[in-house]
């Protein structure tokens, strides 16, 4: 019988954290093995980190996974030097620990799955120590100009210091990259625009998954109390996740559709409810809600239930599949994928999305019945938009029973157990080439 190949992992987050970049492997681990390769996971201690703490995640990763932690510079320290990022303050670790590992294990091949970036230089240090081949994941850009763009008091803060950094450090680790993953081919065409060293390495689109178990395991059915599994007085538009200044404008324009809708059926408007959960980053459970503006500004205060503190990552997924409708708002950035959209689209009910058509998630959308969808191509085209979004909630909302029964259209393209295997398809790639 043929045997594994190793792969070392690389992920500064890992369950019981919980960050969006970290699922991509997490729903990976299950399928490794019955694709010829073994796994070892290079994370950063959770007791170390400041993500959101997540333990029914630690149900989904197989017993035989094998896993070393590390630990990082105290963030009490490093705060008052500015700085927060997990990578940065476990980066000596992380290194040491790699060293030790490629030494006494040999594996044959680094994957670095994040978007903690700096993380990233890893695998430019272990090839020119050890010889060791290494693929970046691209889940995010890293190294863009969209902010430049921005006025600068719409600019994320230390944008100046991490715009010249992230310059800095993306050469380092990419230009001997030996294979590169992206969630949107637009990436891999930048980077190799940018350098011509890897104009002709294995690269590979692979986009965000989604996996059944996550939603019929033993956390099947677990909802909040403030979300009953059936609610049939309510209409439940459903959105999940941190809202960002770039989704703002989306934002604005849905609600002022579902305001509009009293105009066009009164009846059908009482009834609705709006939920948007996890809206910010922030633990503390006093956080301001994002939307209170923008809910007293369309007058629908009663009707959108704000909750801006996390739920669990299965309990969200429990939620998506009891809601009547979920809403995927795009962001006025290009580079924006959404995540959620195989969650969304396996969970089987119907979406409604206001989405940007340069965006590479933008053809997606558009193939699937099951999403209803607005487009637009520049933020200020968004005021023009206000009649058709409604037109189109109103006939969505009518026609929920009928739009919930249409197909996914290549769903397999969504599973984590596919995607997986596209992923050692390219270990194997890489392999081949760098021999």
């Amino acid at each position: 019988m043929k045997k594994n190949k190793t792969v070392l992992i690389v992920s500064p987050y890992f369950p019981p954290d919980n960050t969006a970049d970290l699922h991509r492997i997490r729903q990976s681990l299950p399928y490794y093995k019955q694709n010829g390769w073994n796994v070892i996971v290079l994370c950063v201690e959770t007791s170390e980190t400041e993500a959101y703490k997540d333990r029914s995640l630690l149900e989904t990763i197989p017993n035989d996974i094998e896993v070393h932690k590390v630990k990082a510079l105290p963030v009490s320290w490093t705060r008052k030097i500015g700085l927060g990022n997990v990578a940065m303050r476990a980066f000596p670790y992380l290194y040491k620990t790699g060293n030790e590992l490629i030494r006494d294990r040999k594996p044959d091949l680094v994957f670095i799955s994040t978007t903690q970036f700096t993380a990233m230089v890893l695998g430019a240090l272990w090839k020119k120590k050890w010889g060791i081949p290494y693929i970046l994941d691209f889940q995010d850009p890293w190294h863009h100009d969209h902010y430049l763009k921005l006025p600068p008091n719409q600019r994320p803060p230390k944008y100046w210091f991490s715009y010249r950094m992230n310059k800095f450090l993306e050469p380092q680790a990419v230009r001997t990259a030996d294979g590169l993953m992206a969630v949107s081919g637009s990436y891999i065409e930048m980077l190799k625009n940018r350098y011509q060293e890897i104009e002709h390495i294995p690269s590979a689109v692979i986009p965000f998954g989604a996996s059944d178990s996550d939603i019929s395991g033993r956390y099947a059915n677990l909802l909040p109390e403030y979300f009953p599994a059936h609610a049939p007085q309510y209409i439940r538009i459903v959105y999940t996740g941190v809202i960002n200044r770039e989704m703002l404008p989306i934002i604005q324009l849905f609600l002022q559709s579902v305001s509009h809708l009293q105009k066009l059926d009164d009846t059908l408007f009482q009834k609705l409810k709006l939920y948007f959960i996890g809206t910010r980053y922030s633990k503390n459970q006093a956080s301001k809600p994002v939307l209170q503006e923008l809910a007293l500004e369309t007058n629908l205060t009663d009707k959108v239930v704000e909750i801006t503190t996390r739920e669990d990552f299965l309990t969200v997924l429990q939620i998506q599949k009891y809601a009547d409708l979920l809403l995927l708002p795009g962001t006025t950035d290009d580079n924006y994928i959404a995540s959620k959209l195989a969650p969304y689209l396996i969970s089987q009910t119907p979406i409604f999305s206001i989405f940007k058509e340069t965006s590479a998630a933008y053809p997606k959308l558009k193939s699937q019945p099951r999403v209803q969808l607005i487009s637009f191509l520049e933020n200020r085209t968004l005021t023009n938009l206000q009649s058709a979004a409604s037109d189109l909630l109103y006939q969505t909302l009518i026609s929920l029973s009928e739009i919930s029964k249409r197909p996914i259209v290549h769903p397999e393209l969504y599973q984590a157990d596919y995607l997986t295997a596209m992923q050692t398809q390219l270990f194997e790639e890489v392999l081949k080439h760098h021999a």
